[in-house]
């Protein structure tokens, strides 16, 4: 069996995990002003990807850990969105990812946040995008 038919089989089997949604758009260098309120906000372009994802979040993921903070040592939850390899080749970082379902958490749903990390390798069966909650 040759390796790109593994390659595809795992990435299959790892698209078979995706069963949340989340939509990914990127910001633009415009801003719209509220007439009423007077408050500035960013546009963001079209939806650079729609579709099948999951949500990591915990001291395993690409970012978490354990941190020195004084004499504490605290844990940081570390943020993870996977996504299929083949259609995610434009996400950049400072892209929004707002989670539009979940199946299995309906408090995922409406969350967004922002990707700070691109994880790569050659051989992967999902893409891997380290990201922050937006507060």
């Amino acid at each position: 069996m040759s390796r790109s038919t593994i390659l595809n089989r795992g990435r299959q089997r790892a698209s078979e995990s995706f069963i949340d949604a989340c939509t990914i758009d990127r910001l633009t260098s415009a801003t719209t002003t509220d007439d009423l309120t007077g408050v500035v906000s960013p546009v963001y372009a079209a939806a650079t990807y729609t579709g099948p994802c999951r949500v990591q979040i915990g001291a395993n993921s690409s970012s978490g850990g354990r941190a020195e903070s004084g004499e504490a040592s605290v844990v940081i939850f570390g943020v993870s969105i996977q996504l299929p390899v083949v259609g995610t080749e434009n996400v950049e970082r400072g892209d929004r990812v707002t989670i539009t379902a979940s199946v299995n958490d309906q408090d995922l749903v409406g969350r967004v946040f922002y990707v700070e990390n691109l994880f790569s390798k050659s051989e992967a069966t999902s893409r891997r995008l380290g990201v922050v909650e937006a507060t």
